[in-house]
């Protein structure tokens, strides 16, 4: 859904990015170690027909972004809400790794904040194939201070639902309230299947927020969840659900804001 000429990461005629400054560029060496937390996310939701609803829909499968929040006692994955809701089936799939998609469940979700947090249903048999190659799942280390106005930026994700992790360079103009909540508007173009990918430093070392929305006019207006949500939704979780369980054991936590004023 749009409102106000803003959609989830979704909209926009194709425009060149700016050209990255030499100190951006030089980081880019740096990027690497990104393959190894930000992960593909599949959702499947059946179809529904009013007119017909003695049949069975077809399956419509959709494509987002998200990223490694946390590696022990279990993977963590972080995402928008609106990535995985009326979603029957969550699956992710490390890139780097193999073509494999690995069933997910969602434990936490908040519609007003856009932010939902995932975890693998067999964490122990993903961990051994990723030792199996030699690799390592990464968590991201979230920033903990504001984006200041002219701060180059990275977004990152996966475009249009390419196969592969693709990014995008630009700057943060500022801050704005979108759909009731106050975001971080940068201009690192983000498009469909960028939702809930991170949104970097230049280094590429410290999450800033997390992609959800771009503007109808143009794909360098876009915006991102300031990441200190992030901890929000995940001390509540760790309160709700503080033991590391198996996949039968977990809850789907719904996370709602008592007040708007807390917004």
């Amino acid at each position: 859904a749009q409102l106000g000429g803003v959609g989830p990461a979704s909209v926009g005629a194709a425009v060149s990015a700016p050209p990255p400054t030499m100190a951006l560029a030089a980081a880019m060496t740096n990027y690497d170690h990104l393959y190894r937390s930000v992960v593909r996310i599949r959702s499947a939701s059946a179809t529904f027909d009013w007119l017909r609803p003695f049949a069975l829909g077809e399956d419509q499968v959709s494509i987002g972004s998200g990223w490694c929040v946390q590696v022990e006692p279990y993977p963590l994955f972080a995402t928008n809400a609106h990535v995985v809701d009326d979603a029957g089936q969550v699956s992710l799939q490390l890139p780097m790794q193999s073509a494999t998609y690995w069933d997910a469940q969602v434990v936490a979700v908040t519609s007003e904040f856009d932010l939902a947090l995932l975890v693998l249903r067999e964490p122990e048999t993903f961990q051994q194939a990723l030792a199996a190659q030699g690799m390592v799942l990464e968590h991201l280390r979230l920033s903990e201070r504001v984006p200041s106005m002219g701060d180059e930026v990275v977004a990152l994700g996966f475009s249009l639902g390419s196969d592969t992790m693709k990014f995008s360079t630009g700057f943060v103009a500022g801050s704005e309230q979108v759909f009731g909540n106050i975001a971080v508007h940068h201009s690192a173009p983000i498009f469909p299947g960028n939702s809930g990918g991170p949104l970097l430093d230049a280094t590429g070392e410290e999450v800033l927020g997390v992609n959800f929305a771009g503007s109808v006019y143009s794909d360098i207006i876009c915006y991102a969840i300031p990441i200190w949500r992030v901890p929000q939704i995940q001390s509540l979780f760790w309160r709700e659900q503080p033991w590391a369980v198996g996949a039968d054991d977990w809850r789907r936590m719904q996370v709602r804001v008592p007040e708007w004023e807390v917004t």
